[in-house]
């Protein structure tokens, strides 16, 4: 049954009178980088640093990378980075964590493919990489698309008069050498009893490989320094990608809840002829559901209450520093929220991670803001799914992610809905909730969510304004 959620806002009016700013400059990095843990066999190469910016071909500046800059069109960051000799079977990988709006990358003059906004994307550049120096460009259009139309899609996605803009690399880059067979995720589904005595842990192991080859897979979930569970598989390797399911069991698990943060470490071996690879994050158990008018929290009733955060700070945009972000999620907590709204786009992963830790529910969106689905084109519609169910296979594990949310405060359509709660729980383990902030009539549109199948109705009454 669709659950019934008021937001009381009062921001329509002013957020009218906002734009995106179209000054060219930039502003000053500070994050660090935040990623699942991976093994020493791989050799990492930050590319954090000085990057030069081009202009029509000319040297106009050097900024530091990640930074957010105010929109100002076109633009090329280049810099050069030193790789080592590459082993027989390694593989050479660059892994943006995010940029904004669109940009289309290249190694070495060699085009590697087209980067949308506010989520990763990794490229294999083996062919391409060079013993010694190597040369990295990435042109960036963060204000209009590419007189090709290259970039349409993200800029109508990205600018918008909702929140400021800002373009650039925001989030961490580097280059990292693989083996010939590594572990690419891990993909942990969980059934918990009746009862909550007792939980069944269903890993899928996603293992991308050269070529065939065989081997053996080893899972561990632990608790602080303790081995709580396990299971080893030898296998045999297709070239390509590998899904490796694997099943165990957990006698009493420590649940996961805002009041009781429980975290275990995930952690998967893979071991070749050829190569060792270990990938870890850590997560949680937790059930929630929703029953008649309510959520429910590992069988007991959930009351949310809490915040909108935006990942953006002011004059560094969407670029913060870790104690800039560790001050934003604590001081949430201290005020005595369970939740936060983490709008309107998906955020940088060390929130998620941060959430998990202290214990703070969260929902994910994929960056739609006013937009009538009615008129959009498919391109569009297609790019927001695309960074939705990216944004879930980065968060899949996390125990304090407990919705995504296919919109904010759009027109609507039921197919666009259906289609959005089908391809979420296609992604997502454990499929969790799944509905849209909505600002449409409630009498018109809950209906319309009841149809589609979402898991709660969202309704935003805005009864007066700011002025």
């Amino acid at each position: 049954r669709t659950v019934s959620v008021l937001l009381m806002m009062n921001r329509r009016g002013f957020l009218g009178t906002l734009g995106a700013s179209a000054v060219l400059g930039a502003i000053p990095a500070f994050a660090s980088e935040s990623k699942p843990t991976v093994s020493s066999s791989r050799k990492q190469v930050t590319l954090n640093g000085l990057w030069e910016l081009h202009v029509a071909g000319k040297l106009r500046d050097v900024i530091t990378v990640p930074s957010s800059r105010h929109p100002s069109g076109f633009y090329t960051l280049t810099r050069n980075f030193v790789l080592p000799r590459l082993a027989q079977g390694e593989q050479a990988f660059l892994h943006f964590e995010a940029i904004t709006y669109c940009g289309k990358l290249a190694v070495n003059g060699k085009q590697l493919g087209i980067l949308g906004p506010y989520v990763p994307y990794e490229f294999e550049f083996t062919n391409t990489a060079r013993e010694g120096t190597n040369e990295i460009a990435i042109e960036i259009a963060d204000l209009v698309p590419w007189p090709d139309g290259t970039g349409k899609d993200e800029i109508a996605l990205g600018v918008n008069p909702g929140w400021e803009c800002y373009g650039g690399i925001i989030r961490d880059v580097w280059a990292e050498i693989r083996p010939a067979a590594f572990v690419e995720n891990v993909r942990l589904a969980y059934q918990l009893s009746p009862g909550y005595q007792s939980l069944v842990l269903q890993p899928r192991i996603i293992v991308a490989s050269l070529g065939a080859s065989s081997g053996e897979v080893e899972f561990t979930l632990s608790r602080g320094e303790v081995k709580v569970a396990g299971a080893t598989r030898s296998i045999q390797l297709k070239p390509g990608s590998n899904d490796i399911d694997l099943s165990v069991d957990l006698s009493g698990p420590a649940l996961w809840s805002p009041e009781t943060p429980n975290l275990y470490t995930l952690k998967a071996r893979l071991k070749t002829s050829l190569s060792d690879d270990t990938w870890a994050c850590r997560t949680g158990f937790r059930d929630i559901r929703t029953q008649g008018r309510e959520f429910l929290l590992n069988g007991e009733r959930l009351i949310l209450n809490g915040v909108c955060r935006h990942d953006m700070w002011k004059e560094q945009g969407f670029t913060l520093t870790r104690a800039q972000q560790d001050q934003d999620m604590r001081m949430i907590k201290m005020m005595g929220a369970n939740f936060v709204r983490l709008v309107h786009y998906p955020h940088d992963r060390h929130i998620v991670e941060l959430s998990d830790e202290l214990g703070l529910l969260v929902s994910e969106e994929p960056g739609y803001w006013n937009m009538d689905f009615r008129q959009m084109g498919r391109g569009e519609i297609e790019l927001g799914y695309k960074i939705l169910e990216t944004t879930i296979g980065r968060d899949w594990n996390a125990p304090s992610v407990m919705a995504w949310l296919l919109s904010n405060e759009c027109t609507l359509t039921e197919s666009v809905l259906r289609e959005g709660k089908q391809r979420c729980h296609a992604m997502d383990p454990i499929q969790r909730l799944v509905s849209a902030a909505n600002s449409m009539n409630a009498k018109a549109s809950r209906d319309m969510f009841i149809a589609a199948g979402m898991d709660f109705f969202d309704q935003h009454p805005y009864t007066y304004d700011v002025l």
